[in-house]
């Protein structure tokens, strides 16, 4: 008896736990995030979440390559639709799951918008940044720079990171002085205390929207359908503004 029991326990927590996966691609500023949502995401449901990080460039390119992902959580909103346009991506599935803010961090202590122009010229050895190519933040840094006539005179000072992981990265690890990142960056940042941040006026570059989009090969995969719908949900949002995202 206990034995058929054991069984008939066994099979349901296998069903239980196997239920169905969803593989997403997820830009690499939202690791942090996606990670308390994954966890939250399991915990409410019988599906299971497999999680690639990358740039939103990066991302873009492997799905272009057939790599096996349900969803993807890009940085911007451009290559949601350019998978639209392609037929390769469900448009009705397009939303904006975040909009992240831009963060300028130096160990310079008062930092305002009147006097960044003395540091960078005068004081600031390096800058680092997320390659604008392949990262929206990185793109949005740029902007930043250019529309306040910082970036032609500066530009040998700046180290481009692969994604904004990277260049967040080169700060903590004291390789430069400045760096232009995401609030949610700073956030996950654990030396804090030894740096100084600025938010970066909205009207200094293109607002940071960050879209999601379920990959039409994906259109019968439960467990995709049901982390789209959570998401949107209350809790999913909650969870996203605590790591320094507006929606």
């Amino acid at each position: 008896m206990f034995k058929k029991v054991k069984i008939a326990f066994l099979m349901t927590f296998s069903s239980m736990a196997f239920s169905g996966t969803v593989h997403i691609g997820v830009a690499s500023n939202f690791i942090k995030t996606m990670q308390s949502l994954i966890v939250e995401f399991e915990k409410k449901t019988t599906h299971q979440v497999i999680a690639s990080y990358a740039s939103s460039g990066k991302l873009y390119t492997q799905i272009l390559n057939n790599a096996p992902y349900d969803i993807f959580m890009s940085a911007d909103q451009l290559r949601p639709q350019q998978l639209i346009q392609k037929d390769m991506a469900i448009k009705d599935s397009n939303f904006s799951y975040a909009q992240g803010q831009l963060l300028l961090i130096s160990i310079y202590p008062k930092l305002n918008l009147q006097n960044i122009d003395e540091f960078i010229t005068n004081k600031v050895k390096r800058i680092s940044m997320a390659n604008p190519k392949f990262a929206p933040y990185g793109r949005a840094a740029k902007e930043f720079l250019e529309n306040n006539n910082f970036y032609i005179k500066n530009k040998s000072k700046i180290i481009l990171g692969e994604n904004v992981s990277q260049a967040i990265h080169y700060m903590s690890s004291g390789n430069v002085d400045m760096s232009l990142v995401g609030n949610s960056q700073w956030q996950s940042l654990k030396e804090k205390k030894e740096f100084h941040k600025l938010f970066i006026p909205e009207n200094n570059y293109n607002p940071i929207f960050q879209d999601v989009i379920l990959l039409k090969k994906a259109s019968q995969n439960e467990a995709a359908l049901s982390f789209l719908n959570f998401l949107k949900s209350e809790k999913a949002k909650q969870i996203i503004k605590s790591f320094g995202y507006k929606i």
